[in-house]
């Protein structure tokens, strides 16, 4: 597999998607006989091959947790390789993954496995044993928790020119999909199906728009593609999902028939992602991703019974009858300070991309496998030791922020009736 690249979602309209999770997919079943249990400082590591190095899905994944659960602290760790297979990711499973003491594992690998060929048996099979292999390590040799995931859609018909991929590879991904969901089921684990919402998602795409894609060049889904893949996990694996979603609330208190001023505090962790318009902005209005994974409501249930006319800073006043508690115009400063948040963000993540993925990506095929195991247990402590440093830095900078509430001036007004 190419080192990933950025790409971009072209639409032409706003869309709504519909997102089917069931379906007819074979794989579509989710394994989780129990949620996904978050601890304080828990620490996340995402292993995988190009799709996971790049990051999108990750960093949407890391952003919605950190909006859901901004009190437990959480941590995470990129352990993807792109062009790894699950034979790479067992010579990286020391210093990658056992080393970093995760407390939750994601697995995501296939897409490489699978030969880009016919479907063809001894590589499903040589698939099996390493996955196996990797599950049956970490089951042994860490406390973590086991997040399964299916290999992500291959969409034929973003195929390069000139490059030969047989028709139906990805008939062959939903087979490698099923060997992940019965590994899931046999070692106890969790197991989320990633094709299904990707292939649905581009058909649906695909009624309004012929040339529409998640996954531009076949292989990588792209910052939509990303948020998609993070929906599925995150409906897939919290408890239960969507119904425990914590509002972010600004409570206004009046009394009498006197307008009211003053001040309140968001202590905004972040708008996740920062979406260009042109790329994820539809796909985030219909997965309706900031009401289930960032939500921030005004709540004005102190008002008394009546309508209240209410100034939240910049943002255009709006009119509200009590009982209310509704979504809200957000201010630009608060805003503006996501955006800020989401820079940081999307800086450690290319941070993460170039000075530590890359490195470990050099790695591979280089020597024997024992001279590669020894260079991935230093690469870490010794070749990488700058690279952390700025990544700490900028971690530093990021939690500070985070920390800081963001206090915005309001006005309410009571309208007689």
């Amino acid at each position: 597999m190419m080192k990933p690249m950025r790409r971009r979602l072209f639409l032409t309209s706003t869309l709504t998607l519909g997102l089917l999770w069931g379906s007819m997919h074979p794989a579509a079943a989710q394994v989780r006989s129990d949620p996904l249990e978050l601890k304080s400082k828990d620490r996340i590591v995402f292993l995988g091959d190009s799709i996971t190095h790049g990051g999108h899905y990750v960093a949407s994944f890391q952003n919605a947790l950190w909006c859901l659960m901004p009190e437990k602290n959480l941590s995470f760790f990129n352990a993807g390789v792109s062009g790894d297979v699950a034979a790479h990711a067992l010579e990286r499973l020391d210093a990658e993954v056992i080393a970093q003491m995760p407390d939750v594992v994601t697995i995501l690998l296939g897409m490489n496995d699978a030969g880009y060929r016919a479907f063809d048996e001894e590589l499903l099979a040589k698939y099996r044993r390493d996955m196996t292999a990797i599950v049956k390590r970490l089951r042994a040799e860490t406390e973590a928790k086991l997040v399964l995931l299916s290999p992500t859609y291959f969409d034929e018909s973003q195929v390069a020119e000139g490059r030969f991929t047989p028709p139906g590879y990805n008939d062959t991904l939903i087979r490698y999909g099923e060997v992940c969901r019965q590994l899931a089921e046999e070692y106890e684990g969790h197991f989320v199906d990633l094709n299904a919402p990707l292939l649905q998602a581009t058909e649906r795409l695909r009624a309004q728009d012929e040339n529409a894609t998640l996954v531009p060049d076949a292989i990588h889904p792209a910052e939509a593609g990303g948020m998609v893949m993070a929906h599925a996990m995150l409906t897939g694996l919290l408890d239960p999902p969507l119904k425990r979603t914590p509002k972010r609330a600004l409570k206004l208190q009046a009394s009498g028939k006197s307008a009211s001023s003053g001040q309140g505090e968001f202590k905004l962790r972040a708008l996740s992602p920062a979406w260009d318009a042109e790329s994820c902005s539809t796909i985030a209005a219909d997965l309706d991703w900031a009401d289930r994974w960032n939500p921030y409501y005004l709540q004005t249930s102190f008002l008394g019974q009546g309508r209240w006319k209410v100034w939240l800073g910049d943002a255009e006043p709006v009119v509200v009858e009590e009982p209310h508690a509704g979504k809200f115009i957000l201010p630009a400063s608060l805003v503006e300070r996501a955006a800020r948040v989401q820079d940081l963000v999307d800086r450690r993540r290319r941070m993460v991309w170039t000075d530590i993925r890359d490195e470990v990506w050099k790695i591979k095929g280089d020597g024997t496998p024992a001279s590669r195991k020894e260079r991935y247990a230093k690469i870490h402590p010794q070749n990488l030791k700058l690279a952390w440093v700025k990544i700490v830095a900028l971690n530093h900078e990021i939690a500070t922020l985070l920390a800081q509430p963001l206090v915005v001036p309001y006005r309410i007004e009571r309208l007689d009736d």
